[in-house]
């Protein structure tokens, strides 16, 4: 008889699976590049800054669960971020505006 194992990797593998596949949907959808380099150029910006996003906001309501207040701060973070991304993107977009419909 085969010991049950008390810890089983394979459920969180095929979380982890699944989010990795919807961020790059979602990268490639979103950004719509023309060419292998804009390909590139989203799968490496667009899930890592995802990932960090929701790993701010877990980490973020894990401190501060239940404060009005810092909620209100958290969505002025996240909008200052979101409208500071968009600028940097404006900004770039002679350089890599090329590779993107």
């Amino acid at each position: 008889m085969r010991p049950i194992p008390l810890h089983n990797p394979w459920p969180e593998r095929r979380r982890k699976l699944l989010m990795a596949f919807f961020l790059t949907v979602v990268a490639i959808t979103s950004t719509r590049p023309n060419s292998l380099i804009g390909l590139a150029i989203a799968l490496v910006t667009i899930p890592p800054l995802c990932l960090i996003l929701l790993s701010l906001n877990w980490w973020w309501r894990r401190k501060f669960g239940g404060s009005k207040f810092m909620a209100l701060i958290s969505l002025i973070l996240v909008i200052s971020a979101w409208l500071a991304i968009d600028a940097i993107a404006d900004m770039l977009s002679p350089y890599i505006g090329q590779y993107f419909g």
